[in-house]
C-alpha cells in the first residue's frame, strides 16, 4: 500500500488495482490453495473454546470470496473486513476482552507483517506471532516468527 501511494495510486485507484490482484488469487492454480488440514485445525481450536477472529483491511466482497475459495469461511467466531488496522485494533481488543472475558495478555495476534497486523496487539499487551517466508528487521519484536503454512499447522496441532 505504501508503494502504491508513492506512485500515485491513492483511494479508489489503489482499491481497483488491489481488487484485480485479489481476483487473480481466486483463479485456479494461482495464489494460495485450499488446505483442509488448516481448516480442520482452526475448527478444532474453536471446539476447544478458543476464540478466533479474522481482521482484514480488505473489502468484504473480496475477502469473503477468498475465504470461501480456501474453505475457511466457517472457521472464525468473527470476521472483520475494512478493519482499519492498526488504528481500530485497541478498541476492538477492549470489546473482545469485555465480551469474552479474555485479558489482552491471553490474546495472540497472528499476522504476516508488523505494522498493520502485530504492532497494535503488542502495544496492547497481547502476544504476537509473525507468519511470513520473508525475513524482516523487526522479527525480534514478536513473541514468535515462523516461515511457512506447514509450521503454522504444526503449531496449531500442538495447541489442539
Amino acid at each position: 500500500m505504501y508503494l502504491a501511494r508513492r506512485i500515485g495510486w491513492d483511494g479508489e485507484a489503489f482499491w481497483e488495482r488491489f481488487q484485480l490482484a485479489r481476483r487473480d488469487l481466486l483463479t485456479d492454480g494461482v495464489g494460495p490453495q485450499p488446505d483442509p488440514v488448516l481448516a480442520g485445525r482452526l475448527l478444532r481450536l474453536r471446539d476447544l473454546g478458543i476464540r478466533l477472529v479474522l481482521c482484514s483491511n480488505s473489502r468484504r466482497e473480496g475477502g469473503e470470496a477468498l475465504l470461501a475459495r480456501l474453505g475457511l469461511l466457517g472457521c472464525f467466531d468473527e470476521q472483520i473486513f475494512d478493519a482499519e488496522k492498526p488504528h481500530a485494533t485497541p478498541k476492538r481488543m477492549e470489546g473482545w476482552s469485555a465480551r469474552w472475558g479474555i485479558p489482552s495478555d491471553a490474546m495472540l495476534f497472528v499476522g504476516d507483517q508488523g505494522y498493520g497486523d502485530l504492532y497494535a496487539g503488542l502495544r496492547a499487551g497481547a502476544r504476537t506471532l509473525r507468519v511470513s517466508p520473508y525475513p524482516a528487521d523487526d522479527e525480534g519484536l514478536w513473541d514468535g516468527c515462523i516461515r511457512t503454512q506447514e509450521e503454522l499447522k504444526e503449531l496449531l496441532a500442538a495447541w489442539c
